[in-house]
Order: structure tokens, then C-alpha cells, then sequence
């Protein structure tokens, strides 16, 4: 900003009712008698004297009871802002070239302006790169995730099916084994019938063979 900029911009300000152009760094006595100036508010900071008559600027204004304080705000002074001008200088003039600013209005080369132009290119290449990257990282995080859930519900899976198939073993098991004992039960009592309808066939034969004994003795008893 120009000198006549800077006074325009504190014409703007709310609290401001007149601005004085030229304005001595070294306030007087004389001075504020000239302006009508009750106080001069500034930060507590000691500023050197560039006239070399003190180690302070405000020190005679602070001995005449003028002087009041103010609270700096970090990041706003001047002093601030220019060196953050100064640190971050290409991302300064890069992004003003970007808002539609040439290169004659910010005092810079045609050769610094294209290469910080291929900067610019270059920074916004990386930014959409990482980007990139970090949505493919996003995505294969979601893979991943997806991954151990299915791996997960597999596991249980196959041990719902290894339990259901031991549970069918078991049971099949058990019918076949109730299956052999019920034939094995219907043979033995099969065998065991068998056996007394042939132990009554043995003993009605004894008894007629005895009866026809006892009917030829009594038929020999009656001849005589």
C-alpha cells in the first residue's frame, strides 16, 4: 500500500475522525497542542528514537500524562504482517497472481512470474495427487475393513457348519446304533421262539411215543 492508500484505509475505520497525513514519527508537545490531541494510544513497547534524543518515542508523551495503553493483537501489527509477507513471499505473490493481479503490480520478473507460476502448477498437481492418494486410502481402508468381516463371518460360518455336521454325525450315529440293536432284539426273540416252539414238538413226540408204549404193553396184557 501507498502512503495516500494507507491514509484512505484509516478514513474507513469506525473509530476514526480524522487522519493527519505526515504525521512526525517523534510526537511533541507542539504537535498535539497544533491537533487538539488529548492522548496517544499505543501499545507499551519501548520504539527506538531514530533522532537519537531518547530510547523511547513515547517516553515525553508517557512524562506529559498523554500516553495510553493499548493490548496488541497478535498476527495484526504491522511489524507482523510484513514479516509474514516477507517469510511466505512466492505463496504471497502466487496467490495474488491467482486472484487476477499481473506481474507488474506486484513488482516481480518475467521470469520469476513463470516460475512461480510452474510452482503454482506443480503445488496444485501435488495437492490433487495427495488427494488422490488419500481417497484410494480411504477406499482400500474400507477393502480392509470389509475384508476382516468377511474373513470374521467365514470363521464363524465354517464353525456353525463343523458344528452342524458333528451334530448330523452324532445323530446318525445314534439312529444307526438304535437301528442294529432293535434287529439284533427282533432276531434274538425270533431264535428264541424258534427254540420253544421246537422244545414243544420234542415233548409232544416223547409223550405219543410213550402212549403208544403204554397201549402195546396193555394190548400184550390182554392177549395173555
Amino acid at each position: 500500500m501507498t502512503e495516500d492508500e494507507r491514509y484512505e484505509s484509516l478514513r474507513h475505520c469506525k473509530w476514526v475522525d480524522e487522519v493527519i497525513p505526515d504525521a512526525p514519527w517523534v510526537v511533541t508537545e507542539e504537535f498535539l497542542d497544533k491537533h487538539n490531541i488529548d492522548f496517544v494510544a499505543h501499545d507499551s513497547l519501548p520504539y527506538a528514537d531514530a533522532s537519537g534524543a531518547g530510547n523511547d518515542v513515547y517516553e515525553h508523551v508517557k512524562k506529559l500524562g498523554k500516553f495510553k495503553e493499548t493490548q496488541r493483537t497478535d498476527g495484526i501489527s504491522t511489524s507482523d504482517i510484513i514479516m509474514r509477507i516477507v517469510k511466505d513471499y512466492n505463496e504471497y505473490v502466487m496467490r495474488n497472481l491467482a486472484r487476477g493481479y499481473t506481474r507488474k503490480d506486484l513488482g516481480v520478473s518475467y521470469v520469476k512470474e513463470k516460475r512461480l507460476r510452474v510452482n503454482m502448477g506443480l503445488k496444485n498437481l501435488r495437492d490433487r495427487v495427495k488427494q488422490h492418494q488419500e481417497k484410494v486410502g480411504e477406499k482400500w481402508s474400507t477393502v480392509a475393513k470389509l475384508q476382516e468381516e468377511w474373513v470374521e463371518n467365514a470363521d464363524r460360518w465354517v464353525a456353525g457348519f463343523l458344528e452342524k455336521f458333528e451334530e448330523g454325525c452324532h445323530s446318525m450315529g445314534t439312529a444307526i446304533k438304535e437301528r442294529i440293536q432293535e434287529r439284533l432284539i427282533k432276531a434274538q426273540s425270533s431264535d428264541f421262539g424258534s427254540l420253544l416252539q421246537y422244545d414243544s414238538y420234542d415233548s409232544d413226540e416223547a409223550k405219543e411215543n410213550d402212549e403208544d408204549e403204554d397201549e402195546d404193553e396193555l394190548f400184550e396184557d390182554v392177549k395173555e
